[in-house]
């Protein structure tokens, strides 16, 4: 018969160590202060205290400060189809807030976006033979370089809009990031079956805070 084998206590005490660094590894979100980039009418009309998403490697995925409030649009006014739309109160040029990417990325196409500010405004993809398939949906916020988007008061016709977004990735075709259904809490960030990582916020579209799910990791399904 086999001795039993005593393991060392401070064997024990290392492995628990180690389990609980492993377990506490995650992704997750932190408060952080104003926005200090861009011009001032975009930085007065954001939230005074922004988001950092942090991954569980320690890179920062982005920093994201949500627009105070975003007037009630109509999808339908828009030319879109407001059934098409995950938020139909939203409509195609809205600025809907700034995000900082300290670490440049990718957005949905895998097209790389250079490490800089932006700013979001609200598109519903058109339903052409360019567009059709290529997401699960038609929710996205194109990216404006910061310093090219100085009125965030007005709503960008599709067209301006795509000739300024595409600065953001330097091709032709403009930096967009999908949005998705939110999680349950707000802020929070979550990782799907696709391995994107999803960060939920709120925004306030109307006077009324809305759950808001967005993909700052990963591309689209191939």
């Amino acid at each position: 018969m086999n001795p039993t084998k005593v393991v060392p206590v401070a064997v024990i005490a290392l492995l628990c160590v180690f389990a609980t660094g492993v377990a506490l590894a995650a992704d997750k979100v932190e408060a952080i202060g104003a926005l200090t980039n861009g011009p001032d009418a975009v930085r007065a009309a954001v939230v005074e205290k922004g988001y950092r998403v942090a991954l569980a490697d320690g890179k920062v995925a982005a920093e994201l400060w949500p627009a105070k409030d975003v007037a009630a649009g109509d999808t339908a006014a828009a030319g879109g189809d407001p059934g098409a739309a995950l938020y139909p109160v939203l409509a195609t040029g809205k600025f809907a807030g700034v995000i900082a990417l300290p670490n440049g990325g990718q957005d949905f196409r895998g097209q790389k976006i250079a490490a800089g500010t932006y700013t979001l405004r609200y598109c519903l993809l058109p339903s052409d033979g360019n567009h059709m398939g290529v997401a699960p949906n038609r929710d996205f916020f194109l990216l404006v370089p910061v310093d090219s988007d100085t009125t965030p008061a007005a709503v960008i016709t599709y067209p301006r809009l795509v000739k300024l977004i595409a600065k953001a990735a330097a091709t032709n075709h403009p930096a967009a990031f999908q949005l998705v259904a939110p999680g349950t809490t707000s802020p929070s960030v979550a990782t799907n079956e696709q391995k994107q990582t999803i960060f939920t916020f709120e925004l306030s579209i109307g006077g009324k805070k809305t759950p808001v799910g967005m993909i700052v990791v990963g591309t689209a399904e191939q």
